[in-house]
């Protein structure tokens, strides 16, 4: 188009010079015929270029649906493969996992049986040992109001002495057998806590079996791991709970002490009562 407006003004200079008038008009009318003729060959070109575009653009619409479908065949193809039957010998190894975590489950709920009743034990020293302690503190506030209230009693003076050396020997003895039975009683704790923490993991490893048949075999990898650390823990508390089976002969050999020499000051207080009633 640009050309052909360059041509037209050439003519028009040319013939301004030539000065002739009607070859001037004949020229312009056939530039105007091929400026109208430029101008139509542009729309139609525009126009196929639309079409053009409209039909890629029907192509990319049917492609993206026919991506989506793949798509979705592969994702209903994948879920299916997730969901295959155990083999044989896959099935034949869980079994022998399970019965591996179900023996051990049996194994730790008989130690926790064991560690419940010795810590039965343990905390029902300790409360005969705080009695005890009540009882000391009573004798001695009594043992206190009677030295303070002598009058010339002469028993009362001579039961005041063996009160006081029962008093005494008792809170030494006592505080030994409680001092001991408190630190087993905690240790026995931690001994708890890591039974318990080896039957929630097999807890685990039970559910991982059956989640293994359901959804995948990778999920046997996760109860073996369960059971490994069960396992470890478990040991872990038969070391310790035989640490403290160990140390329980000292511990009732503390306690009786006590208990010997609480029945010495039961005594010797019951004495101070009768003579005080004199």
């Amino acid at each position: 188009m640009k050309k052909s407006i360059v041509s037209i003004y050439m003519l028009t200079l040319m013939c301004l010079f030539s000065c002739d008038i009607n070859f001037l008009n004949e020229l312009l009318g056939k530039s105007r015929e091929k400026f109208l003729e430029e101008t139509d060959n542009v729309k139609d070109l525009n126009s196929k270029e639309e079409n053009q575009e409209g039909k890629e653009n029907q192509v990319d619409v049917s492609k993206v649906k026919r991506d989506v479908v793949v798509n979705k065949d592969f994702m209903e193809k994948s879920i299916e493969l997730s969901q295959i039957k155990l083999t044989e010998d896959q099935e034949s190894y869980l079994i022998s996992k399970d019965a591996e975590a179900n023996a051990m489950q049996n194994r730790i709920d008989f130690k926790l049986l064991k560690i419940n009743e010795k810590y039965d034990e343990l905390d029902k020293s300790l409360s005969e040992l705080k009695k005890m302690e009540a009882f000391v503190i009573k004798a001695e506030s009594d043992f206190d109001e009677a030295r303070r209230g002598i009058s010339g009693n002469e028993h009362v003076t001579k039961a005041l002495p063996y009160l006081y050396e029962a008093i005494k020997t008792v809170k030494v003895s006592r505080h030994i057998a409680e001092v001991g039975y408190n630190g087993q009683l905690n240790a026995l704790e931690h001994v708890k806590a890591a039974a318990e923490y080896a039957k929630s993991l097999i807890k685990s490893a039970l559910g991982e079996s059956a989640q293994a048949r359901a959804s995948g075999y990778y999920y046997v990898q996760r109860m073996i791991d369960n059971i490994s650390k069960a396992e470890t823990n478990l040991s872990k508390a038969k070391n310790m709970f035989g640490e403290i089976e160990l140390k329980l002969d000292t511990l009732r050999n503390d306690m009786k002490q006590a208990k010997n020499d609480f029945t010495v000051l039961e005594k010797a207080y019951q004495l101070l009562l009768e003579v005080n009633k004199r």
